[in-house]
């Protein structure tokens, strides 16, 4: 979201730490109600290339995130049926390959409670890779925001700039 100039880069990074957060709490909560965490870790399959464990996972969250910017525009009730079926054909395409992360914080919290980060980049990589590949598809083609590059540059100056004269201004008023 803040690669499409949504979210501002503070309150992305803000929501990054809360889902962070939130993934290690769940983890968490797993292993105190069940005594185990194993089965939510993701690991690359055996026999499974790196490479193609990133592509996989890429793929799974350039679609989730593709139908996420797509269905914004929805009522709440079709756009939440259509992440829902995302997630489940997400899982059906990676769960056999990766374990299905498509979310690093959903990957991170069962890793920082296991203590068992071997090849976690794999689920950081990926899902960065395809949110970043879904958000330039819909921007540049399905719906495009900008005719040129300048026009992105031009837009994120104004959120940036605009809004701190704006935050400035408020303050202000409040002394």
């Amino acid at each position: 979201m803040a690669l499409t100039l949504r979210l501002r880069l503070w309150r992305a990074t803000l929501y990054l730490i809360g889902q962070l957060l939130g993934g290690v709490a769940s983890a968490a909560l797993l292993r105190g109600l069940t005594g185990d965490v194993t089965p939510a870790l993701n690991k690359v399959a055996l026999g499974v290339p790196l490479q193609l464990a990133v592509i996989v996972e890429t793929l799974a969250t350039f679609q989730l995130v593709l139908v996420v910017l797509t269905t914004t525009h929805l009522p709440a009730d079709m756009s939440h049926l259509f992440v829902g079926l995302s997630v489940s054909l997400g899982h059906l395409m990676a769960v056999s390959t990766t374990g299905c992360g498509m979310n690093p914080a959903r990957s991170f919290g069962p890793a920082v409670i296991t203590l068992d980060f071997s090849n976690h980049w794999v689920f950081w990589a990926g899902p960065f890779l395809g949110a970043c590949l879904a958000v330039l598809f819909n921007d540049l083609l399905l719906r495009p925001r900008w005719r040129h590059p300048r026009d992105w540059w031009a837009e994120l100056k104004e959120l940036y700039v605009v809004m701190d004269k704006q935050q400035q201004v408020a303050l202000s008023h409040c002394k």
